[in-house]
């Protein structure tokens, strides 16, 4: 057992990791989370060359900038902090080191999915709070927001995610980050790119299977048979997003660990 997991060998191979993650990654981790000081200097400085007086950036602009950074440090995370693994030198270096590869991949999937959005995200909402604490012309801070609050708007309230919808971010986050590390692990040159390719040429066959799928419902007939179970809708959606989420996290997670198993050089 000691050759496949030991607890000691694992937490000096952790800590190796966190400082690669620094290294490679730390810099990245913390201009992202700084967005909202860069956003609200940015729109504050400009607006004042316009002769308007200092503005701040509103919540609805606010919410829809932080979804740029999200996005790009989920989708650059793992060609950053792991792509040197396809490479014939780093790669051989990694392999020698005096960890199992289970316990390089636990640490992998730590970092992925635990310390880097987690970091990511608590200098993110850190900074936006202090904004709006220091300038209350921005509004409600993005950690205060309730995600329920504006799906029941939407859908007349009968539809509640757990932790005030939150974990819905984490989730997205966590399902970007192992496609995209996945990617590459696989791919020597354009890893982002390529596996962006291979998922819109995914998307494609799921949409033709989904239409050939629902070609021959009657979907009025279907809405009518669920008006009176409403009460089953919170749960069925949040079944599905979790189905979802373990088809496409749990699917690049399991072929990330078969990749790092048979990686040679």
């Amino acid at each position: 057992m000691d050759n496949v997991f030991n607890i000691n060998r694992f937490g000096k191979y952790f800590l190796y990791d966190l400082r690669n993650l620094w290294n490679r990654f730390g810099l990245s981790i913390i201009i992202m989370g700084l967005v909202p000081l860069i956003l609200y200097l940015t729109v504050g400085i400009f607006s004042s060359l316009a002769m308007q007086g200092w503005v701040a950036p509103e919540l609805p602009a606010r919410i829809g900038i932080f979804w740029i950074p999200f996005v790009a440090i989920c989708l650059i995370f793992g060609a950053k902090t792991y792509g040197f693994l396809t490479k014939r030198s780093a790669g051989s270096q990694w392999l020698l080191l005096p960890a199992s590869r289970l316990e390089k991949f636990v640490s992998m999937l730590l970092i992925s999915f635990v310390v880097m959005p987690f970091a990511f995200l608590g200098i993110y909402m850190l900074t936006d709070w202090l904004i709006c604490l220091a300038d209350p012309n921005c509004g409600q801070a993005l950690i205060t927001l309730n995600i329920n609050q504006f799906i029941a708007n939407e859908a007349d309230g009968f539809v509640y995610f757990p932790a005030n919808g939150l974990w819905l971010i984490w989730a997205a986050a966590v399902q970007m980050i192992s496609v995209f590390l996945l990617g590459a692990l696989c791919f020597r040159k354009g890893k982002v790119g390529k596996t962006i390719l291979v998922l819109l040429i995914f998307g494609t066959v799921l949409s033709w299977v989904g239409i050939a799928g629902i070609s021959g419902m009657d979907v009025e007939q279907i809405v009518e048979q669920n008006n009176g179970h409403l009460e089953d809708l919170e749960f069925r959606v949040n079944l599905c997003m979790w189905i979802a989420f373990a088809i496409y996290a749990g699917g690049s997670t399991l072929a990330s660990w078969f990749r790092i198993k048979t990686l040679k050089h």
